[in-house]
């Protein structure tokens, strides 16, 4: 019996395996089906951890519940934590994605330590996009500096 329901979990999870493809993921956080896109991308994460594609999506699709004003403060801070993660790869993977380099600044510069902010990372992630683009980098440093003040 034991053999029975360890093949039937077996023949399961090959059967996710395989359903799971990027295409279906991407169409999932399209029609704004995060929580399932993100269930697609984990299985796809574990064939491929360093796919950027992947790590990219599945980043936009906890912001995107961090976003959300029906999650819940503690559920929106678990989010957070989570797409910090994988911005966190996504930079790491592409060193000239500056999108999730000011999505990492902004997510460390605004919460309170409490919250999962970090001013210095904050700053290091903006002097990483001022190499990228000085222009950029020089909006974002005058919005911190802006809320600094306030």
């Amino acid at each position: 019996m034991k053999n029975l329901a360890l093949s039937v979990l077996i023949i399961a999870a090959a059967t996710l395996l395989m359903a799971a493809t990027f295409e279906e993921a991407s169409k999932l956080y399209e029609q704004e089906k995060y929580e399932e896109s993100i269930d697609m991308l984990k299985v796809l994460l574990k064939q491929e951890k360093n796919n950027l594609s992947y790590n990219r999506l599945i980043a936009d699709a906890y912001f995107k519940l961090s976003q959300n004003p029906e999650a819940g403060m503690m559920k929106a801070m678990g989010y957070l934590k989570k797409y910090k993660k994988y911005f966190e790869k996504v930079a790491e993977l592409d060193p000239s994605d500056i999108e999730s380099r000011e999505t990492l600044a902004f997510s460390y510069f605004f919460p309170p330590k409490i919250a999962g902010g970090n001013k210095k990372k904050a700053r290091a992630y903006l002097a990483e996009i001022k190499q990228l683009s000085p222009k950029r980098g020089m909006n974002i440093e005058i919005e911190f500096l802006i809320y600094e003040k306030e």
